[in-house]
């Protein structure tokens, strides 16, 4: 349940709770931050002019969106564009995890965006592709171009 207040636009980030209630930062891009503004203004608020504790997301009635409607809607639209049995919101998370390895993230930085404990838990997480594991071992080892 995520409140305006939890919305900071000009650093681009949300500040969210987890397992645990857990607090973390979420970066967020320019073309999420135009979206989220325009859907504001279309509510007639925003950032600035709205109460802290305001609802981000709102249902057709102005009432907080409830965290199984974002699930079911989200799961209907990854239908859309995928096949498989357990496409909800975690995929989505899985996904952001595994580009972010592909593109040379350092894991310890994935670790802290998904909010886990352990290096453990985020390598389960991701699958290097075994194109990009030896694409590592030429570029970092010493013996990896030989």
């Amino acid at each position: 349940m995520l409140d305006i207040g939890v919305v900071d636009s000009i650093n681009q980030m949300i500040k969210v709770h987890g397992k645990g209630d857990k607090e973390r930062l979420i970066p967020f891009g320019n073309r999420a931050k135009l979206w989220l503004e325009k859907y504001l203004k279309n509510r007639a608020v925003s950032f600035n002019s709205a109460w802290g504790k305001t609802p981000l997301f709102v249902n057709a009635k102005g009432g907080r969106i409830l965290r199984l409607t974002v699930q079911r809607r989200i799961r209907n639209y990854i239908k859309i564009v995928a096949d498989g049995k357990r496409l909800g919101p975690h995929i989505l998370r899985h996904s952001f995890a595994t580009h972010l390895m592909d593109k040379g993230a350092d894991i310890r930085a994935v670790k802290d965006l998904l909010g886990h404990n352990s290096l453990s838990s985020t390598q389960v997480y991701t699958h290097v592709q075994p194109e990009k594991m030896k694409e590592i071992y030429k570029q970092a080892h010493p013996h990896g171009s030989k």
